[in-house]
Order: C-alpha cells, then sequence, then structure tokens
C-alpha cells in the first residue's frame, strides 16, 4: 500500500498548493447561480440542486438553508459544502459550492423556487428551476443515484474502461438565435450561432458539414473570434460553456414566409476517461474521442411588403443612411472634367444600393461612373459607404446648373420613408469649343473622310506570259547543282 498512500500524498498536496493562493485573492464581482444536472428526471432519481458562489469568501456568506420547492421532497437537510478553485487566462477564481438532495413526490412538473443568499450583508436571488418528472421506465438505465458533484461539474453514469460513450443532445447543441423574426423587405437581421457544452466537454477539428445556404436572403458573414474564450452561461438551471460559431447578417429579398437552413458541422468531442479513483481523475491520460455531426435548428423569417407612400425617388434601400456629395471643377474650360461624388453611409444592404438618379444639362458628355464600396464586418450589423463618382466633360461655355440630387429609403425603425437631398451646383465653363478637323487627303492623294471614294488608278499587266512552273529551264535550274555536285 505504499504507493497507494504516495499517490493521495502528491493529490493532497496539490490541492494544497491550489488553495494556498486563494488567501492572496484580490476581491471578485460576486455572481451566485443555481443549477441542477437534469431538468427531465425520473420518478426514482435523486435530484442534487448545487448552488454556487463565486467572488465572495467561505466566511462572507451566511450558509443558506435548502430552496423551497414545488413537487419535490428533501432528503438532505444540511447541505453538503465544497470550495472549488479554477484558473481562466492566468486569473484565479474561486466558488464555494453547495448542494441539498431531492426526490421527485409524483410525476409531472416540479420546480426549484428562487432560492436568497446573503453575503457580507447583501441579498442576492437565484432563478427558479423547472424540472419534469417522467416514469422511471422512460430514463436510461443506472440514472437512479447522482454521486456528490462541484458546482461546476458534469455527471456522467459510470462506464466500463475502453467503452465509448454516447454524447447527450443536452450536453451539445447549436443554437440559432435572430435579432428579430419578422422584417421588411431588403430589412437587416442579425443572426448569431452559437455552440453550447456542458463542462468537461472539448472539441476540436470543427468544420461545415455541407454549404450552408439561405435561399430568398442576400447575406454577408461578420466577423468572429477565430479563437473564442468560452463564456459560462446557465440555460434552464444547467451550466454550459458557450461560443459562437458564425454571425451572418441576412436581407430578405422577396416578400413571404422564408426559410434560412439549418447549420450543419461535423466535429470531433473530448470524453475524458471517468474513474472512481481521484488520482485518476486528475492524472490520467485515457481520452475517448466521438465524430459527432450537430445541426442548428432552422430560421423562419416573416418578410413584410414595404407599406405605400415611397417617394419618386425611393429605390429599395432600407435602412439609415446619411448622404454628402461633393462637386469638383465648378470654374473649368471646355473639354475640362467635372467631376462629382455621392457617398451614401450607414447601415443596411450597401451592396445591392443603386445610387441617385442623376441627369445633368445635355452640354455635358457623361462617363459611367464609378462605384467603391467600404463594409465593415467586425460589428453586429453591417455599416460602411458606397461611394459614385461620375465625370462629366462640357463641350461648351456658359454657366450651367447641377440638379440636385434626392436620396430616399426606408426607415424601419421609424416605419416611414426618408429623403435626402443636395443642393444645385453651378458650374462656370469658360474657353472656346475647338473647331471639328476638316477632311482632306493624305500625302499620297488618298481621300480621308467618314467613307473614301473609289480608286480609279490601275496598272495593266500582260497575261500570255507562260508561268513559272511550267518553265522547263525552272526544274533544270533545281536539277543542276545536284548534278554538279554528284560529278566532283
Amino acid at each position: 500500500m505504499p504507493g497507494f498512500h504516495n499517490r493521495y500524498f502528491t493529490l493532497l498536496s496539490l490541492i494544497l498548493l491550489a488553495l494556498a493562493p486563494a488567501a492572496r485573492a484580490q476581491d471578485q464581482e460576486v455572481h451566485v447561480t443555481a443549477t441542477v444536472e437534469e431538468t427531465t428526471v425520473g420518478t426514482e432519481e435523486t435530484v442534487v440542486y448545487s448552488l454556487a458562489v463565486e467572488g465572495a469568501s467561505f466566511g462572507d456568506i451566511e450558509v443558506p438553508g435548502p430552496p423551497e420547492t414545488e413537487g419535490m421532497v428533501l432528503l438532505q437537510a444540511t447541505p453538503s459544502t465544497q470550495r472549488n478553485i479554477t484558473f481562466i487566462n492566468g486569473v484565479m477564481r474561486q466558488s464555494i459550492g453547495y448542494q441539498w438532495r431531492f426526490r421527485p413526490v409524483r410525476e409531472g412538473a416540479a420546480r426549484f423556487k428562487p432560492l436568497t443568499v446573503k453575503i457580507k450583508g447583501a441579498s442576492y436571488e437565484t432563478d427558479a428551476i423547472r424540472l419534469t418528472v417522467v416514469p422511471q421506465a422512460q430514463r436510461p438505465q443506472g440514472a437512479r443515484r447522482t454521486p456528490f458533484t462541484t458546482p461546476n461539474a458534469r455527471t456522467v453514469p459510470s462506464r466500463p474502461d475502453g467503452e465509448a460513450s454516447r454524447v447527450d443532445p443536452k450536453d451539445l447543441f447549436i443554437r440559432a438565435i435572430p435579432s428579430a423574426r419578422r422584417a421588411y423587405q431588403n430589412e437587416q437581421l442579425t443572426i448569431d450561432y452559437q455552440l453550447f457544452f456542458r463542462e468537461g466537454i472539448q472539441i476540436r477539428q470543427s468544420r461545415l458539414a455541407d454549404s450552408w445556404d439561405a435561399e430568398g436572403f442576400w447575406r454577408e458573414d461578420l466577423e468572429v473570434e477565430t479563437r473564442p474564450i468560452p463564456r459560462s452561461v446557465v440555460e434552464n438551471g444547467l451550466r454550459y460553456n458557450m461560443i459562437t460559431l458564425k454571425r451572418v447578417a441576412v436581407f430578405p429579398t422577396r416578400t413571404g414566409r422564408l426559410r434560412i437552413d439549418p447549420l450543419r458541422i461535423e466535429t470531433e468531442v473530448f470524453k475524458p476517461f471517468r474513474s472512481s479513483d481521484p488520482f485518476d481523475q486528475l492524472f490520467s491520460l485515457r481520452s475517448q474521442f466521438e465524430p459527432v455531426e450537430l445541426a442548428s435548428p432552422p430560421v423562419v423569417v416573416e418578410s413584410l411588403t414595404l407599406p405605400d407612400g415611397a417617394p419618386p425617388s425611393f429605390n429599395g434601400s432600407v435602412g439609415r443612411f446619411r448622404m454628402d456629395v461633393n462637386v469638383e471643377g465648378t470654374d473649368v474650360e471646355v473639354g475640362e472634367p467635372v467631376q462629382v461624388t455621392v457617398k451614401i453611409a450607414g447601415t443596411g444592404n450597401l451592396a445591392l444600393m443603386e445610387g441617385p438618379a442623376f441627369e445633368p444639362p445635355s452640354v455635358f458628355e457623361r462617363y459611367d461612373p464609378q462605384v467603391g464600396v467600404q463594409i465593415d464586418q467586425t460589428g453586429r450589423r453591417v455599416e460602411g459607404s458606397k461611394t459614385f463618382r461620375q465625370v462629366l466633360v462640357p463641350r461648351s461655355n456658359g454657366t450651367f446648373v447641377l440638379p440636385a440630387l434626392a436620396f430616399s429609403y426606408f426607415d424601419p425603425q421609424e416605419r416611414a420613408y426618408r429623403t435626402l437631398r443636395s443642393n444645385p451646383t453651378t458650374v462656370h465653363i469658360t474657353g472656346t469649343a475647338a473647331a471639328p478637323a476638316l477632311a482632306g487627303t493624305t500625302r499620297d492623294g488618298l481621300p480621308v473622310d467618314d467613307i473614301a471614294g473609289p480608286l480609279t488608278t490601275a496598272e495593266w499587266r500582260r497575261t500570255d506570259r507562260t508561268p513559272l512552273y511550267r518553265n522547263p529551264w525552272a526544274y533544270a535550274a533545281l536539277v543542276f547543282p545536284a548534278l554538279a555536285v554528284a560529278g566532283l
């Protein structure tokens, strides 16, 4: 047994080393959270209610009593207490855990009422937790007892060594969170795809299982952290780690009920080795990776028709925008360019936005506008600007007025149309237009014009001469050098 005692002496030493810095930890923000391991339990199962207090020392907490319940009976009046210390990004976090055991009274709905905890004279209240009690036959075998765990741990039924564990849907899932379920046509929506996984689960080699599509939408991918730090959250009384997989901005391009396909990923899930030996739990390198395919639920969006009363300058833009018009070259000579720059900035579908209609006086020769788009994809919405640059070349002198520009859009928050207008611009053109070049002839006497006249000069040649290929002297000239070489 000496090896056995040495192992546990090492384990005890590590625990003491971990607890030693706790006295030097700085004050942290206090969080009080209540959790259970399962929200669906059998009639013969034991339910462990865990209360975690983070950011407070043990002496600052008044030992709470058990929570009040509906449909549950208390089995353990005195709570089991345990202290847990974790290090996240080099920062030590400690939590004090209290646990009580309960047993369901009957099938149906049950509930843990909010529990009030006093810390340094201040009161903190947890959320209520709702349970569903089902017949024990509907629960997996071995789910009748729940061993004591720390508030942040996850209870997993024991299994033989080497046997692959099955990932429960409650342990790992993807949730799609749209910013809204109803929107106007061309209005911007944001969808966050979040991955939830329980404590102890690790994920690697995640990739898209198929090509994700959103038919009926124009979409723009927004940036998310490539190596996110999981955030601890509580969902329906269960503690999860959560990361954002994907964030996308979508714009419905037609009206009606539109469906966005589920986001599917393929990944490998780390299942830690389970053993009743605490030393093995800490130091065993054995593990199990399972290939898992996950899919988020589809998202259904109702796209609404834009209201009536759109102004004539409305071209389908929805969002919030501002417009800036700049004219370069208000005093130029004939033939010199005049540049008109229109910049529209704001939030909305900038990629499909059309510029305002512009009809300058006919004295200006127009060129196709140059369009540039700058989109900021780092936030939660598509923001940026779109620039339209058009070059005008005057062909006559005088004073001319470039008309005002009007750009209209629909504001979904105000549910109203807005119109942005610029001021007219006066342009002074000086100089004289160059006279058109006269048609003439080249140095050889050929006419230069849109249509050249017929050529009347000709050179006559004799056609009764013998062609070269019919003349025998041509072949003799080819053979003679060969005969001369052979004679030599």
